[in-house]
């Protein structure tokens, strides 16, 4: 049970907070409550084409699905009036491997330094040789296993903006200029 499980985890020396997510439910009826939009907004508010950017009620939230709440988001859609991201900025994904082929990451996964270098060697000096699209840690090589997890994890960091597919990362760039690279 959580409660045993929350427990568990305060006993631990490293934790200094343990509270569990509980399920928000109807009260009449006990089903789950959605805190979300998958969108009554018109194409037209929206900042980008990817067809399923209306899904990622996390983003941007209008209230106007039956039980959602006006606001439960990011706000990304003002953010990306400030910044989609920047392609000098390299983040590294610590989960399961990305499909680096994905139609929604294709081109922003990879270490530029390795896949233009020369192979057998540590073309970017990170102590790393031919790490093209990141380091397995696991296995200690540079083989790199997708994941849909990991995926998942990229695209939402980084999924290709307005390119009329998928979904939108949150500093995927703003369909003119590119975001962030991801390994």
């Amino acid at each position: 049970p959580v409660s045993r499980a929350a427990m568990s985890f305060s006993d631990l020396p490293q934790i200094q907070y343990v509270e569990p997510v509980h399920e928000i439910v109807n009260i009449e009826s006990g089903a789950p409550v959605f805190i979300g939009n998958i969108s009554q907004t018109g194409a037209s508010d929206r900042p980008f084409d990817d067809p399923n950017l209306p899904a990622q009620w996390h983003y941007h939230n209008d209230g106007s699905l039956a039980n959602s709440i006006e606001g439960a988001d990011i706000d990304l859609y003002k953010a990306w009036k400030i910044s989609a991201g920047r392609p000098e900025v390299i983040i590294s994904v610590v989960d399961g491997g990305i499909d680096y082929d994905h139609e929604d990451l294709a081109g922003v996964v990879g270490n530029l330094a390795e896949l233009n270098g020369e192979v057998g060697k540590d073309n970017n000096g990170n102590g790393f040789k031919n790490d093209y699209y990141g380091w397995n840690f696991i296995d200690y090589t540079n083989v790199i296993q997708a994941d849909n997890h990991g995926t998942h994890v990229a695209g939402t960091i980084g999924a290709i903006n307005n390119n009329g597919k998928g979904v939108c990362g949150i500093a995927g760039g703003d369909g003119v200029n590119p975001g962030v690279r991801l390994v």
